[in-house]
């Protein structure tokens, strides 16, 4: 639920870091179940097997994260993916050498109200002799704060920041493009909402008796303004080797 509580926060946080909604939907996600899956098997692991053997239900733990770290390595062109897979790998350290459970720290747990039944199979939990624990689960949201109290560790923190490092990129927030100039108002942009160059948008180049054509690196396409005419036509370009 916190997770999802910072992903909220990351989409409100767009349009005033100067981000445009309508690039979410040309972001080019690959196996995205891959992620259904990984939840899947969490809620088989964590809620829906009644007193499951330990290996059974460590494993199952560890084969989340394994399906979660094939869908970071499918889609390991976006922005942000490498502090994602860092998150990622944190947590699944701390899992794997824990046989299967992440550790927890007692006062975390009890910060954050979480009381656990001794029989029932926890993903995170305290541990007599943990390994790594400073790996594990060490931050709490406090109990006072209703359905958001949890606790959550280092490698959490990393996939948070992960994520909103990805929706804001993609949605082409100002912070994620560094040295560029702030684009207003959508006149700033070509057909299809391609970002024009700087050049374009200052007008140079308007007096030019041939095809003057430039080149947005950031998104790979090839801007050609025509003699006589004011208006710019976006297609595709390979960019040079």
């Amino acid at each position: 639920m916190l997770f999802l509580v910072v992903l909220a926060g990351a989409l409100l946080t767009i349009r005033p870091a100067r981000g445009r909604f309508h690039r979410l939907a040309i972001m080019s996600v690959r196996s995205a179940w891959l992620v259904a899956a990984a939840l899947m098997v969490q809620i088989i692991a964590i809620s829906l097997l009644r007193h499951p053997p330990q290996l059974l239900a460590g494993g199952l733990h560890l084969a989340s994260y394994g399906l979660a770290a094939l869908f970071l390595w499918h889609n390991r062109h976006l922005a942000g993916l490498p502090l994602l897979a860092a998150g990622g790998a944190a947590n699944l350290v701390a899992i794997a050498v824990n046989r299967g459970t992440m550790p927890a720290r007692p006062s975390a747990l009890h910060l954050a109200g979480i009381h656990q039944d001794p029989g029932h199979f926890a993903n995170s939990t305290v541990l007599v002799d943990p390994h790594l624990p400073w790996l594990g689960d060490i931050f709490a949201v406090p109990h006072w704060a209703g359905f958001l109290a949890n606790v959550f560790s280092l490698g959490d923190l990393a996939l948070a920041g992960g994520a909103v490092w990805l929706l804001h990129a993609a949605a082409g927030c100002h912070w994620t493009r560094p040295g560029r100039t702030p684009i207003p108002d959508d006149r700033m942009t070509a057909p299809g909402g391609a970002l024009l160059p700087r050049a374009a948008r200052s007008g140079e180049g308007s007096r030019s008796s041939g095809p003057n054509i430039r080149t947005d690196s950031l998104l790979g396409h090839c801007l050609v303004e025509r003699p006589g005419t004011t208006r710019w036509a976006a297609r595709r370009t390979r960019s040079p080797e």
